[in-house]
């Protein structure tokens, strides 16, 4: 931008402004996208107070339920959501919620393989809580993750520079400062260029009481619709 601006200085003619200017404008806008991405992976460091320290699924159901509706524009995505009726204790749940939240974001903002009716994109995540520890497992099937992203994702991160490197990967990027924040485990497998699995091991607070539940029983879990 600071070139484009000297070589609006030195203009032998004002046939040039245009142009310039224009591709002034374009930069500006790119600068202005960087720097909003910047700060919102900047203030993902702190957690509000006064959350709830549970975690009710049958909420979490909800919120991202409407996340797949407010910014997928598939028609033919599926989504499946296996996890208990009761609620968690020990488990913020605003931390959990963003976190799989940006973890769904970082899904849908990929390139789809195929877009045909014949052809269903997939996102199921399974829930399950043992040994003071919430496990969540997340399988997403027909977003292309090509070579490239796949191994910018194995790689040490520097985030603030990576985010501006991979665009389409900004959101997992928050997802681990989140997944840090909470000191959760996070994992990322790819069987290929369109399947992926996500797993979460979330501590729950040392001063709760181990709840350990049992998802075996089907009885007990939220139903797919």
């Amino acid at each position: 931008m600071k070139g484009l601006i000297n070589l609006l200085k030195i203009r032998k003619s004002d046939q040039e402004v245009d142009e310039l200017t224009g591709m002034i404008e374009l930069h500006a806008k790119k600068l202005d996208d960087r720097l909003f991405r910047l700060l919102y992976l900047a203030s993902a460091n702190n957690l509000p107070e006064n959350t709830n320290n549970f975690i009710s699924f049958a909420s979490l159901r909800a919120t991202l339920t409407k996340v797949l509706e407010d910014n997928c524009q598939l028609d033919n995505i599926t989504f499946q959501f296996n996890a208990p009726m009761l609620d968690l204790n020990g488990i913020n749940e605003h931390g959990v919620s963003q976190l799989i939240s940006n973890i769904f974001f970082y899904i849908i903002g990929l390139p789809v393989a195929t877009v045909t009716t014949e052809y269903d994109n997939i996102i199921e995540i399974d829930l399950t809580a043992a040994q003071r520890t919430l496990h969540v497992k997340i399988k997403a099937s027909g977003f292309l993750t090509s070579e490239e992203l796949q191994n910018a994702i194995r790689q040490p991160t520097s985030l603030y520079q990576d985010v501006l490197i991979h665009p389409l990967l900004f959101n997992y990027y928050v997802a681990k400062k989140k997944a840090f924040q909470l000191n959760a485990q996070f994992t990322i497998e790819f069987n290929n260029e369109l399947e992926q699995t996500l797993k979460l091991s979330i501590p729950m607070d040392r001063e709760e009481r181990e709840i350990d539940y049992q998802f075996e029983n089907t009885d007990r879990s939220i139903p797919n619709e």
